[in-house]
């Protein structure tokens, strides 16, 4: 009888070292050779995403100009004692009032003074248009535009919560930013109170193409842009803020844009663009005043000045899609404006008057 012997030994299956570290590679490999396509994929989806935001602010315009027969518009007003009623058109909004030399005020000693403050309701079009983009219950709750961006009533004692650091997701392209920390800022300025909590933006209005400082000035003359005009300032056609050739300057509360206005048609004419919000700078993006929400196209898109802190660096139109910017149109169309555009015919999308056709825009 022949006997089993139980205890023989049996292998087992198993990697060599050689063998898992080759299958490691491999894994690394495909890893390497995936990752960018999904990283391709994503971006494409917050572009689609960034695009549609755009669409629907263009879209709210419009909205917005069918009920008013004009456009939304800035309002970079001045200080004035809450004692004091300002002149309001039908939306309850400042009109021309008393206009005083700005004194002290930083850069203007001898013009206007357009310094906002706790008794200035510089609210900018964003905080207008939030009606039309389904934001009714933000725009009630802040007393938009009767009530100061800090929320003080300046025709009485009712004061209500301030609804500037509320984040507006529609104001937020996906690709700007990495998390909720950038959603709402602690910002402060020359121009604001500190501490104010303001919910960024990462979409401005467009006020044209005159900037008259920085490596790309372009001035104008008065007959170039109305607000000059109106605030009867000789010399500042350079300045979007006293004056703009765009849709968007920062005084548009005296030259409102309707479509009659744009001679050079809606389709050749950029309403809003996108900026990255800039950190660590004494001037934010804010979707509630006119300060944060103003843009030119001065000077090409992506440009970084090398003053992180001066307007021309922080006004400027940028985004983090790889190549471009895009940009809502008056006609209601999104278009993606590539870095290599020819200057001149940006800056002819930026006017409304200007005469120019665009002709390499996507």
């Amino acid at each position: 009888m022949t006997k089993v012997n139980w205890k023989s030994k049996v292998e087992k299956a198993g990697f060599t070292l050689v063998e898992l570290l080759v299958v490691i590679a491999i894994i690394g490999v495909l890893v390497g050779l995936l990752l960018p396509a999904v990283q391709a994929a994503r971006e494409a989806a917050r572009r689609m995403q960034c695009s549609n935001n755009l669409k629907q602010i263009g879209l709210g315009c419009h909205n917005f100009a069918s009920a008013y027969s004009f456009f939304p518009f800035q309002r970079y007003t001045y200080e004035r004692p809450p004692t004091t009623a300002p002149l309001l058109n039908s939306m309850g909004a400042d009109e021309i009032g008393p206009i005083t030399n700005a004194g002290s005020s930083p850069g203007y000693t001898s013009v206007p003074n357009f310094n906002t403050g706790a008794n200035a309701r510089d609210w900018g079009f964003l905080a207008l248009l939030l009606p039309y983009i389904e934001q009714q219950a933000i725009y009630d709750q802040g007393r938009i535009p009767r009530n100061t961006i800090l929320g003080r009533d300046p025709f009485g004692t009712n004061h209500v919560s301030s609804v500037a650091g509320i984040p507006i997701s529609t104001y937020l392209c996906p690709s700007d930013g990495d998390g909720s920390s950038t959603r709402t800022a602690i910002q402060g300025s020359l121009y604001k109170e500190r501490p104010l909590q303001t919910g960024i933006t990462s979409y401005k209005g467009i006020s044209g193409s005159n900037w008259s400082w920085g490596p790309f000035p372009n001035n104008f003359s008065a007959a170039d842009t109305c607000c000059q005009a109106s605030y009867k300032v000789a010399g500042r056609g350079g300045d979007p803020w006293v004056a703009g050739n765009g849709m968007f300057p920062g005084n548009g509360y005296m030259c409102k844009r309707r479509f009659s206005s744009l001679t050079d048609g809606t389709s050749n004419t950029v309403l809003v663009g996108e900026s990255t919000y800039p950190n660590a700078t004494r001037m934010g993006s804010t979707w509630c005043d006119t300060s944060g929400s103003l843009a030119h196209v001065s000077q090409p898109p992506n440009f970084k000045w090398t003053n992180m802190n001066d307007w021309t660096h922080l006004m400027g139109v940028r985004s983090k899609h790889a190549g471009g910017v895009q940009f809502a149109f008056a006609d209601g169309s999104v278009r993606f404006v590539t870095d290599t555009i020819e200057l001149g015919i940006l800056r002819g999308l930026g006017t409304i008057t200007g005469g120019e056709v665009a002709t390499d825009v996507q």
